[in-house]
């Protein structure tokens, strides 16, 4: 998640980055969360890299690597969401994930 400590949208989500981190971890699945606050030089460096701060913030993604070791990602929060704090459950965003690994596992086999 990239994220602002001023940004009131960040804060409503903040719960629910806190359940999906439950239901990853209660579902024994292998996949590290990570907040990357853009109030930091550091994090604000990354953040720009990867353009997430073009559709705002909060920004959550999931990333992967390809098969030639490039990095791509899915947004997870939809923009309309971010403006009315709508968020999707925890389980519905474990669900993207899944379905987004799962799509990129299968590409890498069909090569």
């Amino acid at each position: 998640e990239f994220y602002s400590e001023m940004c009131g949208s960040c804060k409503a989500f903040t719960p629910k980055l806190e359940a999906l981190h439950k239901k990853i971890v209660s579902d024994k699945e292998d996949l590290p969360v990570y907040k990357i606050n853009i109030d930091d030089k550091d994090g604000m460096q990354l953040a720009s890299k990867e353009n997430a701060l073009e559709e705002g913030i909060p920004n959550l993604r999931v990333y992967t690597v390809d098969g030639e070791n490039k990095l791509q990602f899915k947004d997870l929060i939809e923009n309309e969401q971010r403006m009315d704090d709508s968020y999707d459950s925890p389980k519905k965003i474990l669900s993207k994930v899944k379905s987004f690994l799962k799509e990129k596992r299968n590409r890498k086999t069909d090569l």
